[in-house]
């Protein structure tokens, strides 16, 4: 009868919906889980800087981190000495690859210094918000946000 044909009908577009809806669920859950792995990752990688900061004698007292509005950084000590040159020679010193970027450079040398105090200037001018949130994931309590100084206001003039 129609009515028959018509219930058919209807169970057959269900059982297509259903297998359309069940890929749909089966790419989600994989992106759930993709990310979970990659947080899962990423706090592991933490949780190892973290612990190599700890060990990591401390060779400059404090170091100041400025963002510039071009996306770059001014990195110096405690005495206003430029101290990027320096990140770069210990890098080099550890025949690590030449491609790595501004951020993975000063981290890594962040964390070779292993520095008691690390101000961050001009937060707001950053471009890679992951950046900063990866140092104080890292350091801590030993992060400091300035919020206007000489520093900052010595950038902004040469800006």
């Amino acid at each position: 009868s129609g009515a028959e044909g018509a219930c058919h009908l209807f169970r057959g577009a269900g059982v297509a919906l259903f297998w359309e809806l069940r890929k749909d669920i089966e790419d989600v859950v994989d992106k759930v889980v993709e990310r979970y792995m990659v947080e899962k990752e990423y706090k592991e990688f933490i949780r190892l800087l973290k612990y190599f900061v700890e060990i990591q004698e401390c060779r400059v007292e404090e170091i100041n981190l400025t963002a510039l509005p071009s996306g770059g950084y001014i990195v110096t000590d405690g005495y206003g000495e430029d101290i990027f040159p320096t990140f770069l020679n210990e890098l080099s010193d550890c025949k690590i690859g030449i491609d790595a970027n501004v951020e993975d450079i000063v981290i890594s040398g962040l964390i070779t210094n292993a520095p008691q105090k690390i101000v961050i200037h001009k937060r707001e001018e950053c471009k890679n918000k992951e950046f900063i949130e990866t140092i104080i994931n890292v350091f801590g309590e030993r992060v400091v946000f300035c919020d206007g100084c000489k520093l900052c206001s010595k950038t902004n003039i040469k800006m």
